[in-house]
């Protein structure tokens, strides 16, 4: 197929990658021309506006950062008339309630979105050992099934557009509970004075106490020296915001989550909102 893939960041990169790995002849768009360059060089063809990119395609992948980002790309006055008959699959973490928005907006237009959730790093993604939550229309589901299924290890369909972010909102909890986990036991053990080697082998490799990441986050914190990453300490803090309405609304405590989301907050508030979540290290060693 021709597939579209607006927004080229670390996931967007990835995602075009395996993309053109499977077979795909694929268009990609991004508002700094310039990163574009490592993908062309694989195969992809360049569009020069979202609209062009949409046109082109018979799929779209949009990895945009937000809600407001994706609206004023698919919005806009140059892309509205490429919506007409279009398929976009939505990559961006965003609520329910903003996803559920767009579709309505995208459908007034003549097209149709849905939404994925990829439980994965960029590293993942291309290795194909990534796990997809897929959000769509019944009629679509074989569709975006058969295009995101040879991506990864796993593809499900959960529900229509909206019930895939449901799903990620309770999903993220682990990963941050993963992260903080991490981060709590390496500062309170570097405190006690137990040397950073053991720390790394005992959260990475016992199977008792090991903690998902913990290879990849550990020498980032003893460094020091914070990674670009997919997922920075201010994504983490959007996804808790969005999360504690959802479980207030269910019933469950969320004392924890307020602790987390505190936690942060602060490490924005100290300039680490775009740094990797190992980052957050810093709070706990330093008060």
């Amino acid at each position: 197929m021709r597939i579209a893939v607006i927004g080229t960041g670390l996931m967007g990169a990835a995602l075009a990658e395996v993309l053109l790995k499977s077979g795909h002849d694929v268009v990609v768009y991004n508002r700094t021309p310039a990163k574009l360059a490592p993908l062309i060089a694989l195969g992809a063809f360049a569009a020069e506006t979202p609209g062009e990119a949409i046109a082109q395609a018979e799929a779209t992948f949009l990895v945009l950062t937000d809600a407001a980002c994706m609206e004023q790309v698919l919005l806009s006055n140059e892309t509205l008339p490429a919506l007409a008959g279009s398929r976009l699959i939505n990559v961006a973490t965003v609520s329910p309630d903003e996803v559920e928005a767009l579709g309505r907006s995208v459908a007034e237009h003549g097209g149709d979105l849905a939404e994925l959730t990829v439980l994965a790093y960029p590293d993942h993604v291309r290795a194909r050992t990534g796990h997809y939550i897929i959000g769509c229309s019944e009629a679509l589901a074989g569709f975006w099934q058969d295009i995101v299924a040879p991506l990864g290890l796993s593809a499900h369909r959960i529900g229509v557009l909206g019930d895939a972010a449901r799903g990620d909102l309770a999903f993220a909890a682990t990963f941050v509970f993963n992260i903080t986990a991490a981060a709590f036991t390496a500062a309170m053990a570097t405190k006690l004075k137990v040397p950073s080697e053991v720390i790394l082998r005992q959260l990475s490799d016992n199977p008792a106490i090991a903690v998902t990441g913990a290879a990849e986050l550990l020498p980032q914190m003893f460094a020091g020296a914070y990674l670009e990453s997919l997922a920075s300490v201010d994504t983490v803090a959007m996804a808790l915001d969005m999360a504690l309405p959802q479980a207030r609304l269910l019933g469950i405590p969320t004392k924890i989550l307020e602790g987390f989301q505190e936690l942060y907050a602060e490490a924005s508030r100290r300039g680490l909102g775009s740094k990797d979540v190992a980052s957050v290290y810093e709070v706990l060693m330093k008060p």
